[in-house]
């Protein structure tokens, strides 16, 4: 049996286009902060151990790469 959810965005079965990642991107709220979730914690190691940037990720305007600010 195949049991069918129902997702306000889209058509079932078919790819996303630009309408409907615009509209899910207003429906979304913000969970997690990065800055204090993932870039505090690796700074705290940053005396034991050598950081670096291995990747990025970008979300609308924001990029998270940049962890430590070595300057």
């Amino acid at each position: 049996m195949i049991s069918e959810k129902f997702y306000p965005i889209g058509t079932l079965g078919q790819k996303w286009g630009t309408e409907e990642r615009k509209e899910w991107f207003t429906q979304i709220t913000i969970k997690r902060e990065y800055q204090k979730e993932v870039v505090s914690k690796i700074k705290a190691l940053c005396d034991r151990f050598d950081v670096a940037t291995y990747g990025a990720l970008s979300i609308g305007n924001a990029r998270f790469a940049n962890l430590i600010d070595r300057s």
